[in-house]
């Protein structure tokens, strides 16, 4: 449960479900098997923050295509410099250059920073909607040297973590996602670090919270299982998130289908870089059973292609009470699509238009 792509988080996933699932009808057995089993299925993913006004848990699922947005195109602007919001967009969405107008909208640079132990970790720059953000920081040594003895994975991820790493909007309660370094220029002095998190926002979404960043002791993991430090400093600072949410909502208050059999659809969102989606069982979660239960999604677009969407690779959270499960899930896209020309969302069976 030690994966160096999680920062010291993943240690604690299982217990953190654990004690979500307290307020929950299943025998301790079962509730120790089902963390089990959702931690093990999340190396990549964070479990943060449970509210103590209502019994929560929350899951989330390792995308196997974080490789792959680690390692898309873009130019780093200069050596030392900041990421923008275009090369982080290349790099976390694989590039989308019909949509770059898109990005005044969805992302915004940000450049706020902390000083410790001769290191400066800086955001760069933040996209997002109202369920979610995705954003950059760069961790860079203060005295011009590359940092040294940091070879990246075989995925071309770096195997580092942070002995603590918190990212905690303001006024919200949770947050699930993902997190990984990766360095743009090898030459330089500074590494990113890349956090993918859906946070469990009230109504008003997140535009205009404040995103609180607190980080101490960066290590690198290697082979061997001992860590060596490159900074023992302690970054702590916080910046609004001012991108502007570009979302279109769909119906709700349907019928669809999900693996656990019917569902009642409670929202239904798209961003440009991600959907969003609720539902509502009358029912609780088989610990026994293999997944979690999904409907099957598909964004189609007016050209009529396809928007990858794969909602089991997505993380989520589950609200159980009164023999219901209020069920959730978020994905990020691996590209930037305009929401105005998505024609229809197929969720569970049924079909979608964008509310005019």
């Amino acid at each position: 449960m030690n994966d160096p792509r999680m920062g010291g988080f993943a240690e604690r996933e299982g217990e953190a479900i654990r004690e979500a699932f307290e307020g929950l009808s299943f025998s301790d057995e079962q509730k120790e098997r089902l963390a089990q089993r959702l931690a093990a299925g999340a190396p990549s993913a964070k479990i943060l923050r449970f509210s103590p006004a209502k019994r929560r848990y929350r899951f989330a699922v390792a995308a196997a295509v974080v490789a792959a947005m680690a390692l898309g195109g873009g130019a780093y602007a200069a050596a030392g410099g900041l990421v923008g919001v275009q090369q982080f967009a290349d790099r976390v969405f694989n590039g989308a250059p019909a949509q770059t107008e898109l990005l005044g909208t969805v992302g915004h640079p940000v450049g706020a920073s902390a000083q410790s132990g001769g290191v400066t970790v800086t955001a760069d720059a933040v996209m997002g909607d109202a369920h979610g953000y995705a954003v950059v920081y760069s961790i860079s040594r203060d005295d011009g040297r590359p940092f040294e003895g940091v070879e990246p994975l075989e995925n071309g991820l770096l195997p580092l973590g942070f002995d603590y790493a918190d990212l905690n909007v303001v006024g919200m309660s949770g947050a699930y996602g993902e997190s990984y370094f990766y360095d743009e220029d090898p030459s330089d002095n500074a590494i990113q670090y890349v956090e993918k998190m859906t946070v469990d926002s009230p109504a008003g979404g997140l535009v205009g919270k404040t995103l609180r960043s607190s980080f101490k002791g960066l290590f690198i993991l290697p082979a061997d299982g001992q860590r060596r430090y490159l900074a023992e400093g302690v970054w702590e600072f916080g910046f609004e998130l001012l991108y502007s949410d570009a979302s279109v909502s769909f119906p709700a208050g349907q019928s669809i289908a999900v693996s656990e059999g019917a569902a009642t659809l409670r929202e239904l969102s798209v961003s440009p870089i991600a959907l969003y989606l609720s539902w509502e069982e009358a029912s609780a979660p088989d610990p026994d059973a293999d997944t979690m239960p999904a409907p099957d999604v598909k964004v189609v677009m007016k050209d009529g292609s396809v928007v990858a969407c794969d909602i089991e690779r997505a993380g989520g959270s589950a609200e159980p009470g009164d023999g219901k499960v209020v069920w959730s899930r978020n994905v990020f896209f691996d590209r930037i699509i305009d929401p105005s020309q998505v024609e229809s969302v197929q969720v569970g069976g049924a079909s979608f238009k964008p509310v005019a």
